[in-house]
């Protein structure tokens, strides 16, 4: 499991959550944390995707706010990290922009 999250208060604290209970829970769950700066700019999205994009791994979670959700998916697509054969889920914030008209 990639988890992509805003490195700020926030976005650590609910990453470290997410692999703490995958630890807890004795899965075979194999967790990678990508950091991304708050801000971030195109170079450092494409560092961060490129980061989970050579783990290999098809299931994401994105820790993400409005406009890194607008930097990172479209490029995400792009780099082949998003799309078909991939499954991304997303923290409760961003399910107001995915189902907004």
């Amino acid at each position: 499991l990639g988890i992509l999250y805003v490195n700020d208060s926030f976005g650590t604290f609910f990453a470290r959550s997410i692999e703490n209970k995958a630890v807890q829970g004795n899965l075979s769950i194999s967790v990678m944390l990508v950091a991304l700066p708050v801000g971030a700019s195109k170079d450092e999205v494409t560092a961060s995707l490129t980061l989970l994009k050579n783990t290999g791994y098809r299931y994401f979670v994105g820790i993400l706010f409005e406009q890194d959700f607008i930097s990172v998916m479209p490029l995400a697509y792009e780099m082949g990290i998003a799309g078909e054969k991939h499954f991304w889920m997303f923290t409760e914030s961003q399910l107001q922009l995915i189902n907004s008209p």
